[in-house]
C-alpha cells in the first residue's frame, strides 16, 4: 500500500454523506491517515464510519455528534450498539373488582411485560382507588377500599435503558350495601348524595338538573375558589370516567345521567406522571346522582 494513496472514506447516519466532515484520524494497515469531515453540515446523531482499500477487512466504526458546537465523542471501533427497543404489554391485566370496606390483593403477572433486549427494572401504578396501596418489589396492589366508583389504574413498565409502556385496566369498587350513606347504585334507588366535602375551600360538589335534549341530566359543580397554584404547577381535576384529568379549571360542562356515582380528585403539580410524582392530591369528594329531582 502507498502511504499517501487514502482509501475510500465513507459515513452514514441522519443524512447520509460523501463529502469531507470532521477531524478525526484512523490507523488502518498500519497508516495513520487523516481525515477531516466539514461539521456545518452535519447535524446532531450518530454517524457509522466505513474505510475502504481492497486490500485489508474495511474498518468499521462510529461516532456521535452531540453538539451544535461539534462535540464529538471519540470513534468506537466496530458496529454501533444496537438501537434499544421499547417493552411491550404482553399480556393485558383484566379489570379488577372490590367493595368498599372490604380487603383486597391483587398482584401484577409476571408476564404483563416482557422486553425483547434488555429486561424490565421498573413498574409502577397511578390511579388506583383511595385505601389502596403499590407495593412494587412485589407487584402487589392491596388495601381497604374507601370509596365506590370505577377507577382507570395505569401500570407503566421501564426498561434498564429507560424506556416505557404502559397498560390500563378498571378498577370497580362496589359500595357498601350495609352503610345507608354509602346506597348501592341500582335502578331502583331514588335519593341522590353528596359526601360531606373534606375541604370545602378547595372541593365542594353541588348539583342541578337540567333538561337536555329531553333527558334529565344532573349538571355537576364545584361551589369551592379555583386555587392558585404555585409557579410552574397546574391545578388537575380527576374525575371517574375520563382517563385524563380537567387542568386549571373545573369544568362548566359536566352532565350526568340518573344512577351514577361520581368520584372527584383534585390536586396541583408540575405535570402528570404516571409514578405518582409531580402530582400532589389535596382533596376528594364523591357524589351519587339517583333518580331527577331527587
Amino acid at each position: 500500500m502507498i502511504a499517501n494513496a487514502l482509501p475510500t472514506v465513507r459515513l452514514s447516519g441522519p443524512v447520509a454523506v460523501n463529502k469531507p466532515a470532521i477531524n478525526f484520524g484512523v490507523s488502518f494497515s498500519g497508516v495513520y491517515y487523516p481525515f477531516r469531515f466539514d461539521r456545518d453540515t452535519l447535524p446532531n446523531g450518530r454517524y457509522i464510519v466505513t474505510i475502504e482499500d481492497g486490500k485489508v477487512p474495511n474498518f468499521v466504526g462510529w461516532f456521535d455528534l452531540t453538539d451544535a458546537n461539534g462535540g464529538q465523542a471519540p470513534i468506537q471501533e466496530g458496529p454501533p450498539p444496537a438501537t434499544n427497543q421499547a417493552p411491550t404489554v404482553q399480556n393485558q391485566i383484566p379489570d379488577q373488582t372490590g367493595k368498599v370496606g372490604i380487603s383486597l390483593s391483587y398482584q401484577i403477572p409476571n408476564n404483563t411485560f416482557a422486553d425483547s433486549d434488555g429486561q424490565i427494572v421498573q413498574i409502577g401504578v397511578n390511579g388506583i382507588p383511595l385505601g389502596l396501596s403499590w407495593n412494587e418489589p412485589v407487584r402487589v396492589i392491596s388495601g381497604i377500599p374507601q370509596m365506590p366508583g370505577t377507577f382507570v389504574v395505569i401500570v407503566t413498565a421501564m426498561d434498564d435503558k429507560g424506556a416505557t409502556v404502559e397498560d390500563r385496566f378498571n378498577f370497580v369498587i362496589a359500595p357498601d350495601q350495609t352503610n345507608p350513606e354509602n346506597p348501592p347504585p341500582t335502578s331502583g334507588y331514588q335519593n341522590t348524595f353528596v359526601d360531606v366535602p373534606p375541604d370545602p375551600d378547595i372541593l365542594d360538589l353541588r348539583y342541578s338538573w337540567s333538561n337536555i335534549n329531553g333527558e334529565l341530566l344532573a349538571h355537576i359543580t364545584n361551589a369551592a375558589p379555583t386555587p392558585t397554584p404555585q409557579p410552574g404547577e397546574r391545578n388537575m381535576w380527576w374525575i371517574s370516567g375520563y382517563d385524563e384529568p380537567f387542568y386549571d379549571n373545573f369544568p362548566n360542562d359536566l352532565y350526568v345521567p340518573e344512577d351514577t356515582w361520581l368520584n372527584v380528585y383534585f390536586g396541583q403539580g408540575p405535570r402528570k406522571e404516571v409514578y405518582n410524582q409531580g402530582y400532589i392530591n389535596k382533596s376528594n369528594q364523591t357524589m351519587y346522582i339517583g333518580k331527577a329531582n331527587t
